[in-house]
């Protein structure tokens, strides 16, 4: 956990995903225009010694192994062992699983994405986001997904188009009331 005393030493890499895209107003579509990193490490107050890379810009409907593949090689190639990654929420569990496969055994690494895109008024990306960082900070080596308020082992979420939300897989197995 960082105690102020070090620099807070993460990465921050972006895929994309829903979380990313902005309103065309020629088009009337959403889409990709330029990754928002910059203004949303301003916006949240992230120390200088964060960094953030925008990897691709991709719907994650249209991501296939090689993206998660190279997602993948970036993390394990990534001097810092706390890791976020803004994705797509769609197939963010899909990708986790491959990100789990290749991490090296001391790293961290947090998805989080948006039901609404960072650019809208009402959306969910930046509490995802801070969530997300503070997550990677306190949590034991491993893969997870913070999103709908709450931090879930990979392997333990999915996500519910009915209710927009991440949910645990089985909620009598892995959550008490």
């Amino acid at each position: 956990m960082n105690t102020g005393s070090h620099p807070l030493e993460l990465l921050i890499l972006s895929t994309g995903g829903t979380f990313e895209k902005t309103y065309d107003t020629s088009t009337g579509e959403l889409g990709f225009c330029k990754t928002g990193l910059s203004a949303w490490r301003s916006t949240c107050r992230l120390p200088s010694s964060v960094e953030t890379e925008c990897l691709m810009l991709i719907d994650s409907l249209d991501m296939d192994d090689s993206h998660r593949v190279a997602l993948a090689q970036r993390i394990v190639q990534a001097k810092q062992d706390r890791i976020v990654v803004i994705h797509g929420t769609d197939t963010l569990v899909k990708s986790a699983a491959i990100i789990n496969q290749h991490k090296r055994a001391n790293q961290v690494v947090v998805l989080t994405g948006a039901m609404t895109p960072a650019a809208c008024a009402d959306s969910d990306a930046l509490f995802n986001l801070g969530a997300a960082v503070a997550s990677a900070q306190t949590c034991a080596p491993g893969v997870y997904v913070a999103c709908s308020a709450t931090v879930f082992p990979w392997d333990q979420t999915e996500k519910d188009t009915a209710s927009a939300t991440f949910v645990w897989k089985t909620t009598s197995q892995y959550k008490t009331d």
